[in-house]
């Protein structure tokens, strides 16, 4: 099964992975961890993309004040209503 994943938050979380000689038993070792930590880097960054709209996007836009007026709206309606606030830099 997929997981939709925050790749910024994973990046950060394993960008603070020690590997210094301080937690590892030798200088190769380390170097080694260090090496297999900007591989992972490199992977989580090379990633596919997945389009979604964040949940709690769609959550605070099903109202009656969206601009159609109306409770409910479609899927495209609501992935236009995304893709223009993305362009005009409104996003969290």
């Amino acid at each position: 099964m997929e997981r939709l994943i925050s790749a910024n938050k994973l990046r950060k979380a394993v960008e603070f992975h020690v590997t210094s000689v301080s937690v590892c038993g030798t200088v190769a070792e380390a170097r080694g961890m260090t090496r297999f930590k900007e591989i992972c880097l490199e992977d989580i960054d090379n990633a596919p993309t997945i389009a979604a709209i964040p949940v709690e996007w769609l959550e605070e836009h099903d109202s009656e004040g969206n601009e159609f007026g109306r409770r409910y709206i479609t899927v495209v309606e609501a992935l236009s209503m995304w893709q223009k606030e993305q362009a005009n830099g409104t996003e969290d």
